[in-house]
């Protein structure tokens, strides 16, 4: 009896340790929740959001976001990696990695957000970005790089606030070193907000002529768009094939399109042909004048790399003068039809280019 009674008191006396530890904890979470609160309404913290910068007034400083996400490039678009597949010769290549910087007295420098630009010499980009003083103001950053010898890169910089120009300099600046410019200060709380700039100059090189033989060229289950138009979908079937070629002995492929005519394209030089593509993996593209075509195949068309397309154009082409004199006339008038939809395309691989051309 006594036993029992006594374990009934250690269970009671348990159970109340363990109520008061934990009402204990949950005032001391309360009053830790409490100061941080009171602290953070003294100091609220940047938080990183997506595409740019969330926070808090710092020191009447900086509220709402900025980056990207309210901004990014404007003035013309940031050279993108994709251009340097069509280059025709070797061109330098600049790359500014920017990086917002807040210098305040309590934290000397506070990283806000990185972006990189990319442009050719001679050739400015400008970056916008959203900030707050009292209001939310948009500033601009403009540079322009030229190279200047030895030197290093002269870079004409333009700070613009809400589309006013407010500040123009000339900065000399060397391969992979960074300067400071200053964009905003702000006197009463000693609040700078800098742009840290570091350029990386490189020389890019334009594509090769792919260098081997091909045993086989295939298109399987290919698609062809134009500008984001779909013109050829072969996605439940069908292959493109032609024996191999060389540079001595080059492989054709073409495809026409009602109102733009043929273009004949090969991995190798052929008359009158440009280097106006480039293939890689299971994907040609090709530019020419203000179109934009994208041929893909489902399995891989080269082994590896990523080399230039030679491509000539016949706008006058008409598919119709290739028609054998044995097929019937009604088989003619059919095929006819078929040509004279909208986007009307016909593609294939191999043969002779002169078939496309008058100068045969």
């Amino acid at each position: 009896m006594n036993k029992s009674r006594n374990v009934s008191v250690w269970l009671f006396i348990l159970l109340f340790l363990g109520v008061n530890l934990t009402f204990g904890l949950r005032a001391k979470a309360a009053d830790r929740q409490t100061t941080q609160e009171q602290e953070k309404k003294k100091n609220p913290p940047v938080q990183q959001a997506a595409g740019g910068v969330m926070g808090g007034v710092i020191g009447g400083f900086i509220e709402g976001t900025q980056g990207q996400a309210r901004g990014g490039v404007i003035g013309g678009m940031t050279r993108n990696t994709f251009d340097d597949d069509f280059l025709l010769e070797p061109q330098k290549i600049v790359t500014f990695v920017i990086e917002h910087l807040l210098i305040k007295p309590t934290e000397t420098i506070h990283s806000l957000e990185k972006t990189n630009l990319r442009t050719e010499f001679g050739i400015g980009i400008s970056y916008s970005f959203r900030i707050a003083v009292a209001a939310k103001v948009e500033f601009g950053l403009k540079i322009t790089p030229t190279i200047t010898g030895v030197k290093g890169i002269d870079l004409k910089i333009s700070i613009q606030r809400d589309g006013q120009t407010v500040k123009e300099e000339s900065v000399l600046a060397q391969n992979l070193e960074p300067v400071i410019v200053e964009i905003f200060q702000n006197e009463v709380d000693h609040i700078k907000l800098v742009e840290k700039i570091t350029p990386f100059i490189q020389t890019v090189e334009p594509l090769s002529n792919y260098p081997k033989a091909l045993e086989k060229l295939e298109m399987t289950n290919d698609i062809l768009i134009m500008n984001d138009v779909l013109l050829i979908n072969r996605t439940r079937g069908g292959a493109l094939t032609s024996h191999g070629g060389s540079e001595s002995s080059p492989v054709y492929l073409y495809f026409w399109i009602k109102g733009k005519g043929v273009y004949v394209l090969s991995l190798w030089p052929f008359p009158g042909a440009k280097p106006l593509g480039v293939i890689s993996d299971s994907a040609i593209r090709i530019r020419h004048d203000r179109d934009y075509f994208v041929w893909f195949s489902l399995k891989p068309i080269l082994p590896e790399g990523k080399w230039r397309v030679w491509v000539r154009h016949n706008p006058n082409y008409d598919p119709m003068q290739e028609m054998s004199v044995s097929i019937s006339e009604a088989d003619r008038g059919r095929i006819k039809s078929s040509i004279e939809k909208e986007n009307a395309t016909i593609a294939g691989v191999g043969g002779s280019y002169a078939r496309f051309f008058k100068d045969k």
